[in-house]
């Protein structure tokens, strides 16, 4: 699109979407709930028959906690930052944990910096699940069989004798 266009796109009050970013597909869940993505619906669908099978307790979805500035750091009183939401909370052998699901874009340094408001301001941990956790894991376990090989591989020095 050239300046151009995007200027009469603008003044036509079009939004513009930045070049290479995707939007997500929406998907619906079993229950009808509209998530970002297919992976994100298919594991609430899980968490779901988890709760049929009693295995869990869903508490709520999507809560939120706001994040202030306060008082003692700006002049007039606490300010509103923004708004942080998890996908779940849900009550598993007795302990509360809210769960929140990262596809594949993963944990982002704004993501990381909310969640680390949440437990300062509210004493809440919000725990990461998904499909970024298991690339995570499955790229450590195979660093670590590299590793494993190499080791293996590395003749031993001989002793002088």
């Amino acid at each position: 699109m050239t300046p151009r266009q995007q200027l009469d796109a603008a003044l036509r009050g079009e939004k513009q979407r930045r070049a290479g970013v995707r939007r997500a597909k929406w998907t619906r869940d079993s229950r009808g709930r509209n998530h970002p993505s297919e992976g994100e619906a298919e594991w609430f669908d899980l968490q779901y028959a988890r709760e049929g099978r009693g295995e869990i307790e869903i508490l709520d979805i999507e809560p939120s906690w706001p994040i202030q500035l306060l008082p003692e750091h700006v002049r007039g009183g606490p300010r509103h930052l923004c708004i942080v939401k998890a996908d779940m909370r849900v009550r598993e052998a007795g302990q509360v944990r809210v769960i929140d699901y990262k596809g594949y874009s993963g944990d982002t340094e704004v993501s990381r910096l909310k969640r680390k408001a949440v437990l300062i301001q509210w004493g809440v941990e919000i725990e990461l699940v998904g499909r970024y956790i298991e690339q995570k894991a499955h790229a450590k376990a195979k660093r670590k069989a590299e590793r494993a090989l190499l080791k293996r591989a590395k003749p031993k020095p001989k002793l002088r004798e």
